[in-house]
């Protein structure tokens, strides 16, 4: 009886989960990230590792917080997910999930940007840049954090080899 007991939980869990995430799909279809979003969060309490709607839970309520105003109880919540995805997503092994972390180190940096945290969008934009130092796209965002937080020396040697300035 308790083998069976083990596996109807199971079953359950498994089947609670994936209506949730279905839920979190369906919502964000029709344009409801709030919805979407408490559906990712109940979704991920089940399944933590499922990196790709880590992401997508990131983007999503970024998305909430960018459609309300601003709102804190909204932006504490868009920071706990972003740095959930962040820390979640582990990039070794499948290449998958190396695209996937540096999907959510993208989220991350242009969000930290938009609330201030230059520091820590620094921090993600050196790690994307260490990965792929000829991004114009990482480099020009890399550049702008570093103007930002007053790192100017090594912002005009960046801007500078973007735009092809030589001093010879």
């Amino acid at each position: 009886a308790l083998v069976a007991t083990f596996f109807l939980h199971r079953f359950q869990v498994n089947r609670n989960a994936d209506n949730l995430l279905n839920k979190a799909r369906l919502a964000n279809e029709q344009g409801d990230a709030r919805k979407a979003a408490e559906h990712y969060r109940a979704y991920l309490n089940f399944r933590r590792d499922d990196y790709a709607e880590q992401v997508e839970a990131a983007k999503t309520h970024v998305a909430v917080w960018e459609s309300t105003d601003e709102d804190q109880n909204d932006l504490s919540q868009a920071y706990r997910q972003v740095e959930e995805a962040v820390r979640a997503v582990i990039p070794s092994g499948e290449p998958e999930n190396a695209r996937l972390h540096e999907e959510a180190r993208k989220i991350a940096a242009d969000f930290m940007m938009s609330i201030g945290r230059v520091t820590d969008a620094v921090d993600h934009l050196a790690y994307l840049r260490d990965l792929h130092p000829d991004d114009p796209d990482v480099n020009m965002k890399y550049a702008r954090a570093l103007v930002r937080s007053r790192e100017y020396p090594p912002a005009i040697v960046l801007l500078r080899a973007i735009v092809g300035y030589d001093d010879a």
